[in-house]
């Protein structure tokens, strides 16, 4: 679903009313200096190393996995992606893992 911002967003920001979704990405792109994203010269190899390891996972999926590694993270996984293949690559590479709200 495009927004009126011309953003296309996934399924739960999709669903929020139009200021909800406004709120939602300014908050977005006003993220705090303790935010931290890894670098991708240290995520790429791994997302290239999972990719070879583990094939059913888009790249989105092999993204956050390799980020968790770089930043020894818990990964919050929506209901539906608690189901999907994730799970079973998290646990391959060690990563915890929780979803977040009720199945």
């Amino acid at each position: 679903m495009q927004t009126m911002t011309g953003v296309y967003l996934s399924g739960p920001f999709a669903r929020l009313g139009d200021d909800h979704q406004r709120a939602a990405i300014s908050r977005l792109l006003e993220l705090g200096e303790d935010v931290e994203l890894p670098d991708p010269k240290d995520t790429v190899p791994v997302i290239a190393r999972l990719a070879q390891q583990h094939p059913r996972p888009n790249l989105l999926n092999l993204e956050a996995v390799a980020a968790a590694i770089a930043l020894n993270a818990m990964v919050v996984l929506s209901p539906k992606a608690a189901l999907g293949v994730l799970p079973g690559v998290l646990k391959d590479q060690g990563i915890s893992w929780r979803q977040s709200g009720p199945a």
